[in-house]
């Protein structure tokens, strides 16, 4: 579970931390947007963290860690394929940049939200394991998930080509690598609690 919850907190942080490191270029350069306009979006991102820790501390009332972490991987997913599907329309159909800059944010707002679903769970599950030695497991937690974040964030950069099409499509696939992640976990506690 621990090293479960490596994936899921530096998965998550390579999606945020992707999207600052192609977003200027995307919504600036590409879409037209000012830098102070770009700016401003991060408003709406830091509401999209508030609800989301909100959301989890009322999903913690009721369900399970794991399916808490699973509602945060499908809105993940869900909100980034609607992203692909409106960016992979506009290689065809005239879709203007208002369209796609509204999609690209009100996707990532989503997107925040169920990062916070993800992680607060991930850690909080992860770390009940080491309560004996809570200040070391944190550290090589942190280490280890921030590893997994600078891979991600390279592989964005890697990807980079001058045009918008990266961005969704990378993400869906990060995405997809937290659903699998998420799959094996349940997986692993349906085995345990058979034992």
């Amino acid at each position: 579970q621990a090293m479960a919850g490596v994936f899921f907190v530096g998965m998550t942080n390579g999606l945020m931390f992707s999207y600052y490191a192609e977003g200027a270029f995307v919504m600036i350069k590409l879409l037209g947007l000012s830098p102070i306009q770009y700016g401003m979006t991060f408003i709406l991102f830091a509401c999209a963290t508030i609800i989301g820790g909100w959301m989890t501390s009322m999903l913690y009332a009721r369900y399970e860690v794991n399916q808490v972490v699973r509602a945060g991987v499908c809105t993940i997913i869900m909100a980034l394929l609607c992203s692909v599907v409106v960016v992979g329309a506009s290689l065809i159909l005239p879709i203007s940049n208002v369209v796609l800059l509204s999609t690209i944010v009100v996707v990532h707002v989503v997107t925040m939200g169920g990062r916070c679903l993800v992680t607060s769970s991930a850690i909080s599950a992860a770390l009940s394991e080491y309560r004996d030695c809570s200040g070391v497991a944190s550290s090589v937690f942190c280490f280890l998930s921030y590893g997994v974040t600078t891979l991600c964030t390279a592989g964005m950069g890697f990807l980079h080509n001058g045009t918008l099409f990266p961005l969704p499509f990378y993400f869906l696939f990060l995405a997809l690598c937290l659903l699998v992640v998420e799959r094996l976990l349940a997986a692993s506690v349906r085995e345990s609690g058979k034992s």
